[in-house]
């Protein structure tokens, strides 16, 4: 699933979901591309950690419950990771059911079952903060601190 160039807002950051339910997958890249972020995706947990590490995401959207590795284990090795432990992660599954996340915007539904504005608010803070940490790290570097 690839970005249209035309659809990336100024700012925007690059963001990794990472799940094991393709419409689920399908459903989220739509929506924040449509939104203006890019966006990459992973169907499990290994693949997760080998694109990270190939190109280094500015936010990880994570499912916790994925067979192989869970989201609490890809959390894990991301942050043991020196290159990778600064990227914010935003665990998925505390929208209720997989089933229910597809349900809820598929065919027109309400979004009040499932905020997808508070996972936007949460995604571009997680990005705002990360970037500011990386503005404040670059300072001190510069200081010699």
């Amino acid at each position: 699933m690839d970005v249209p160039a035309d659809n990336v807002r100024s700012g925007a950051g690059d963001i990794l979901i990472v799940g094991d339910t393709p419409a689920n997958l399908r459903l989220l890249f739509d929506m924040l591309v449509e939104e203006g972020y890019r966006v990459r995706v992973a169907p499990n947990g290994e693949l997760a950690l080998r694109n990270a590490r190939a190109a280094v995401p500015e936010l990880i959207l994570l499912d916790i419950a994925m067979p192989g590795l869970s989201g609490y284990e890809v959390c894990a090795q991301l942050k043991a990771d020196q290159a990778l432990r600064a990227v914010p992660v935003l665990f998925l599954s505390a929208m209720d059911q997989p089933e229910d996340i597809v349900r809820a915007f598929a065919g027109g539904e309400q979004r009040d079952d499932v905020d997808f504005e508070s996972l936007i608010q949460a995604a571009d803070q997680a990005l705002y903060g990360a970037k500011q940490a990386g503005r404040n790290r670059v300072q001190a570097r510069g200081r010699g601190e």
